[in-house]
Order: C-alpha cells, then structure tokens, then sequence
C-alpha cells in the first residue's frame, strides 16, 4: 500500500503470500517466489482458483546517477484474466510514478 497509495485499500501477510485487496474490490493473493536487494529485483505469483499460471517480476535498473526505469513484466493464464491485469496494471502506473518521484 505504501508504493500505490489508493490503489489498493487493504494488505494482510501471512507468510510468504501477501492478499491485496484493490480499490475496485478485487481481492488478490500473491506468493512470493524471489527477491534479490542487489539485483533490486522481486518476483511472486498470483494465487488462486481462477488461476491456471501466473508469474510477475518487477526489476530497477539504474539509469545514470539520478535515474532509473522500472520493467514489470506480467503473464497469466487464462487470457481472460488478462484484461482486468491489464487495467489495474495501466491504473497504477501513474500511482508507482507519483509514489517514486514525491518519495512517497
């Protein structure tokens, strides 16, 4: 919740599956699959009956010394789901930029 404010209205942790639950009221569980801090890079994947695969990773890449880019790459099955992720992917973009530039 703390890198896409109003995106998400709820959190909970429990292990290593976090449960999101969106502003739209799509509730969400994720498993944590890799976190690298040096290669500032975090993979995990979404959990669920109407899920057949899921897999995420976002990665920083340093871009000079006071620049960086992001790459978030998504895939699931099955496509159906993939114009929900799609929106709420292109919804809180903005959010990470806002979060990110004002220090959030």
């Amino acid at each position: 919740m703390r890198s896409a404010p109003g995106a998400f209205v709820g959190c909970a942790v429990d292990g290593n599956v976090r449960t999101l639950t969106f502003a739209d009221g799509t509730v969400a569980s994720e498993r944590l699959v890799a976190r690298d801090d040096e290669a500032r890079r975090i993979v995990w994947s979404w959990v669920g009956d109407e899920v057949v695969h899921d897999n995420t990773s976002m990665q920083v890449f340093a871009l000079g010394d006071t620049r960086s880019r992001l790459v978030w790459i998504h895939d699931t099955l099955p496509d159906q789901l993939g114009d929900w992720l799609g929106t709420a992917m292109d919804q809180m973009v903005p959010v990470f930029r806002r979060a990110l530039t004002d220090g959030g």
